[in-house]
């Protein structure tokens, strides 16, 4: 009875409980105030609230000042989202922390939201923040937007600002220097990402060199997002500012000529830190500085108007690069001492005076009209690049630097290189050099001489070589030894008689068609992988030990034998037009491609080339069971990926091979195509006729047969080819069935005589008459 007479008391204790519960999810508290412009995209944001005061946070999602179920905010979730069902949303509480970037806001109200600590709303298109309630906050962050007014001196609690990418600026940018907390004598200097370098200036805040010394005065790091490299942390030091009396019409200067007055000047300009306040660029071409001149931009292609046939650039510039401008000429005033990179290439420069830029590390004149280069004395410079020019004369007397040098393409007779000891690469083929003195290039690794005048070529002091191209010139001897490092030759088009290449363990490609040998000794080469020896009068060629050797090139020379046995890793042979009897290919297992025409082969079985795609072999002796023993030994290739069968040349002299049609019947169901060379333009082949019978079958017709005009086929299947040859294996006419599987053939052009009709795998006799 007691515990009945408690339940009524117990039930009127509830009531008000769930009453003040339900009550929290007021409107009577802290407040802030989002509006957006999108209405597409869900609301997406993230907050955070002491635990205390948790339970009375929520979103008015639909903003009508109510509370309605599923608008408390669940903190068990990163972030709560909606879709919008108004342009404003409130919310309600006593929030530490509102994340609510790519939202597309246009408007922010936390001024009544004391409590606020940390506020993200960057990438968004707010034009204003008012933060003057907000004294707790200790973190910002407002990037990406289009602010313009920012003051912070309400935040003393701040440590932490994000708010590059805005409209800052001036005395705007004045107000937000200074209403910054001093941090001085804090342990941990306050960070400030202000700009972000890699978005063109319109789009970013202007901060000056005099501000960010005020803010680091203040304890600020002052640092450049550059779109996050390096975690954003990269030091910034600021513009020049405008009003500062830097900027004056004098030397050093570099002076852009171009013979085109429209269109655009395409450059890019580097300079160091310290010179920074003082580089500037004459748009107006006046002579003198006006506001807006200055360079903001370093390092970056910069697309700037062409108001005259010059452009003048002030400053002590460390990098110059103005490829592809139709600039006729460049001065370089009286001091260029700063210049360390200049890249002019593809220009239409015809003199270039660098004695000036004595400081130069690297040069890139590639593609102008130069006809004379003087680097004398450049002891810094690293590379130089001046191909495709006209160049009669190139002094590089006294660059000790030099490691790379790229002159090829000229019209070089000499090239002296003493006392460059340092050159590792040089690039000099396609001029008109007769000799090459390298004795003092002990460095020397990559060597390009090729189609030149050279008879001959000295390579003695050069112990460290592992490239070398010489091809083209007229060398009648070469010699290669002691050389452990070499790994590429390109000696072919001259006039060598032997090489010897026995110390040359790392070679990996031979280049050496078109010279005299007439024995070469590859052996034990067993790092080589290619090999051209091609159009040579070769009578022996050594393969011993070459495990690499995937690509043999022996093509034109007068070869009877080859020995493959020890090149088991062979892809594609190459070894036509030479007077091979035999050639055993049983250890050539990974071979794809041959080509063994115009030999005097009597037999070949690629039973042991699984992957052999690729099979030229007309002009030999093959033929009746040799032949047949050679299509069987082909391997089944798959219906979408063909095998290729050159079997004959009809059009040459002598042809003795003799490749039936049973053999072509034999070959086409292994999904061979079998082709005649034709004389370079190869047509189907069809085979030579074994016994060609009238049509028997009542299912097939063709008629009439003799014919005169044209001849009809009927009974094939839809879509099928039927094809007339000659008896010779020649396609003279073919066509496809229609979808009753006939057709017609027009045959009143062919000669009077027998012809093959084929349709599918079967070979019909016709007569023309």
């Amino acid at each position: 009875m007691r515990n009945l007479l408690a339940l009524p008391l117990l039930l009127t204790l509830s009531i008000p409980i769930t009453a003040q519960a339900q009550s929290e999810y007021t409107t009577a508290q802290n407040k802030m105030v989002l509006t957006r412009e999108d209405t597409t995209l869900e609301w997406s944001i993230r907050l955070k609230a002491k635990e205390a005061d948790q339970s009375s946070v929520w979103i008015d999602w639909n903003n009508n000042a109510t509370y309605e179920e599923g608008e408390a905010y669940d903190f068990s979730l990163y972030n709560n989202s909606s879709p919008v069902t108004s342009q404003t949303i409130t919310i309600y509480g006593r929030v530490t922390m509102l994340s609510a970037s790519f939202n597309y806001l246009t408007t922010l109200d936390v001024t009544n939201n004391d409590a606020l600590e940390d506020l993200q709303v960057g990438n968004n298109k707010l034009t204003t923040l008012d933060l003057s309630r907000n004294g707790k906050l200790y973190n910002l962050i407002c990037q990406n937007n289009r602010i313009e007014v920012l003051d912070c001196s309400a935040n003393k609690k701040l440590r932490r600002l994000s708010c590059y990418t805005n409209h800052i600026q001036g005395e705007n940018m004045w107000r937000l220097v200074r209403s910054l907390v001093d941090r001085t004598g804090q342990d941990r200097a306050g960070k400030i990402h202000i700009i972000n370098s890699v978005i063109g200036p319109e789009l970013e805040n202007i901060v000056t060199k005099k501000q960010v010394a005020e803010l680091e005065a203040k304890n600020w790091a002052v640092f450049d997002w550059k779109d996050g490299k390096d975690e954003g942390e990269n030091p910034y030091t600021g513009t020049p500012d405008p009003n500062d009396n830097n900027y004056v019409a004098q030397d050093p200067k570099v002076i852009l000529h171009s013979s085109e007055t429209t269109g655009k000047w395409i450059i890019s300009l580097n300079i160091e830190e310290e010179h920074r306040n003082t580089c500037w660029i004459d748009l107006n071409n006046d002579g003198s500085y006006q506001k807006g001149e200055e360079l903001k931009l370093f390092e970056t292609l910069m697309e700037i108007p062409r108001t005259s046939s010059s452009l003048a650039l002030y400053g002590k510039y460390s990098a110059v690069k103005c490829a592809e401008n139709k600039i006729s000429s460049i001065d370089f005033g009286t001091d260029a001492s700063a210049l360390k990179t200049l890249i002019i290439e593809n220009n239409a420069i015809s003199v270039l005076d660098l004695s000036m830029a004595t400081n130069l590390e690297y040069l890139n004149c590639d593609g102008n009209k130069l006809t004379s280069l003087d680097l004398s004395n450049h002891t810094q410079l690293r590379e130089l690049t001046c191909y495709q020019n006209q160049l009669e004369q190139l002094n590089v007397k006294g660059c000790s630097a030099l490691v790379k040098l790229t002159c090829n393409n000229n019209k070089l007779k000499t090239l002296p290189l003493e006392g460059i000891e340092l050159l590792s690469e040089l690039y000099c083929s396609e001029n008109q050099i007769e000799e090459l003195k390298l004795e003092q290039c002990t460095a020397l690794r990559s060597l390009y001489c090729s189609n030149n005048k050279l008879s001959s070529l000295s390579l003695k002091d050069n112990e460290y070589l592992e490239i070398l191209y010489c091809l083209g010139n007229g060398l009648s001897e070469l010699s290669l030894k002691e050389f452990p490092l070499l790994s590429v030759v390109n000696c072919a088009q001259n006039q060598l008689t032997e090489l010897d290449l026995s110390q040359n363990p790392k070679l990996t490609k031979l280049y050496a068609y078109q010279n005299n040998f007439k024995e070469l000794d590859l052996s034990s080469l067993e790092l080589l992988s290619f090999v051209d020896v091609s159009n040579n009068k070769l009578e022996l060629l050594t393969l011993q030990k070459n495990t690499s050797l995937n690509d043999l090139h022996c093509s034109t020379n007068h070869l009877e034998a080859l020995n493959l046995l020890q090149t088991p890793a062979l892809l594609r042979l190459v070894c036509n037009d030479n007077a091979i009897k035999t050639l055993d290919l049983s250890s050539s297992s990974h071979l794809v491609g041959f080509r063994g025409e115009n030999n005097a082969l009597t037999q070949l079985n690629f039973s042991s080339c699984p992957s052999i795609a690729k099979v030229f072999i007309q002009g030999n002796e093959i033929k009746e069971k040799a032949m047949t023993s050679l299509v069987e030994s082909l391997p089944l290739r798959e219906e979408g990926a063909t095998g290729l069968l050159v079997v004959v040349d009809l059009k040459a002299e002598k042809e003795n091979n003799v490749c039936t049609d049973k053999d072509v019947l034999l070959a086409t169901q292994k999904h061979w195509k079998v082709k005649d060379s034709n004389g370079g333009n190869s047509i189907d082949y069809a085979g030579k006729p074994t016994a060609v019978e009238r049509i028997t079958s009542q299912e097939v017709t063709i008629y009439p047969n003799p014919a005169r005009n044209t001849l009809f086929i009927e009974g094939l299947e839809e879509n099928e080819r039927v094809q007339i040859f000659s008896l010779e294996g020649v396609l003279l006419s073919e066509t496809l069935t229609d979808d009753e599987g006939g057709c017609c053939l027009e045959v009143s052009t062919l000669p009077a005589g027998i012809y093959m009709v084929r349709s599918g795998n079967s070979c019909h006799r016709l007569v023309v008459e």
